[in-house]
């Protein structure tokens, strides 16, 4: 038998795992997230590990090699172990001893005490080991211990040395065929399709809410409401963030009638997006992944200046709250004065540039204006252009 660890195992547990922010954000799940994440990089670097030290051929391993197998193969096997306990996914394999055949001295031993056993001894060459085991005569404080590991192309042995004289060296001295370690690891690494299909139910038990979850007839503001709560449901940060900046842009109406002409050209524009947006949401054979909704604020405009991408990327940048590390929206020029913000300076240079050169002759652009109203007309001008 060879050692075959398929690494797509560990990778589509992974795509899995981050096809859904719930598995995040979800309160059942966020408490198992950082742990989760990283016993899947230390399985599969282990994985890679093992891979590289051609452990196949049948070749004589030295003590090195026999080393290095028990310090991968115990990480996946203990990574694999409290990923079952902490997501209560049944270990089938818990109580079996098939593979190695050793039941202890008391009967109470399985595969998964005998490996560590195994590992124990091999890394505890020419040190004491007197730990808790099934292989142990721990009622008469045994000690044991492993100066010599060997092996050859089929087997390896862990020469051991007991403190109680009747137990001879060669009666405890294990000696494992490399089949059988190879057969135990693949067994505990597919275990982790196990936890691939608690993720994957998981998600199908959220995937039926979100199936049932149906936008009422109404005005958009109202429908655009009832959407972020189905978006939070999913814990869909992203589109929660842009259905608020739509409805800002919906709900605004300038004091300058001029501006409001326009206004209202884009805000029907981005209505007639959004109510595609709702009725493919609705219609749950359609994908509203990547909908045109997502993009009625980023369009080709015909705004024409040397510098004009260093113009727009400091007007979205330094005019912003985020700048001034505010959650407010109604900052305006004398807020960003007060705070000798030398990024919101160069901001509002570049709105100078972009109002000359582009916007002043159709829309009126105040430099005093609050953060989120220059942003709001400064699309509108791009998009009327």
């Amino acid at each position: 038998m060879r050692l075959n660890l398929d690494e797509r195992i560990i990778k589509s547990l992974r795509e899995l795992i981050n096809s859904s922010p719930v598995f995040y954000y979800a309160p059942e799940h966020k408490e198992h997230w950082d742990l989760v994440c990283a016993f899947m990089d230390r399985i599969e670097d282990s994985i890679r590990e093992l891979n590289s030290l051609n452990l196949n051929s049948d070749k004589t391993w030295n003590q090195n090699e026999i080393i290095l197998f028990f310090v991968y193969a115990g990480i996946i096997n203990s990574c694999v172990d409290v990923l079952c306990d902490e997501l209560e996914v049944i270990d089938i394999y818990e109580s079996k001893y098939d593979i190695f055949g050793m039941k202890g001295i008391d009967g109470t031993g399985t595969d998964n005490k005998y490996f560590m056993f195994l590992r124990n001894l091999s890394f505890a060459h020419v040190i004491d080991v007197n730990r808790r085991s099934p292989y142990i005569l721990a009622q008469r404080n045994e000690i044991l211990r492993a100066p010599i590991i060997s092996g050859d192309g089929h087997k390896i042995v862990i020469t051991v040395y007991s403190n109680i004289p009747e137990r001879k060296t060669s009666s405890i001295s294990p000696i494992v065929k490399k089949e059988q370690l190879f057969k135990y690891l693949i067994r505990r690494y597919k275990l982790l399709e196990n936890i691939k299909a608690y993720y994957n139910n998981c998600l199908c038990t959220y995937s039926q809410t979100w199936n049932n979850q149906i936008v009422d007839e109404g005005d958009i503001i109202s429908q655009l409401n009832q959407m972020k709560t189905y978006m939070s449901s999913r814990y869909d940060t992203y589109t929660l963030n842009h259905i608020d900046e739509i409805i800002r842009v919906l709900e605004y109406d300038s004091s300058i009638e001029k501006n409001n002409t326009y206004v209202r050209v884009y805000q029907d524009y981005i209505k007639e997006k959004a109510k595609k947006f709702i009725n493919d949401f609705n219609d749950k054979t359609r994908e509203i992944e990547n909908h045109e909704f997502y993009y009625v604020q980023d369009f080709n405009s015909k705004f024409e200046h040397p510098n004009a991408n260093w113009i727009l990327e400091k007007i979205r940048v330094h005019l912003s709250e985020i700048e001034l590390n505010s959650d407010q929206f109604d900052l305006t020029i004398q807020d960003s004065i007060n705070s000798k913000n030398a990024n919101v300076e160069i901001g509002l240079k570049a709105l100078e540039l972009f109002k000359k050169s582009f916007s002043d002759d159709f829309l009126q652009i105040e430099l005093d204006m609050p953060f989120a109203e220059i942003q709001i007309l400064v699309n509108v001008a791009l998009f009327i252009k």
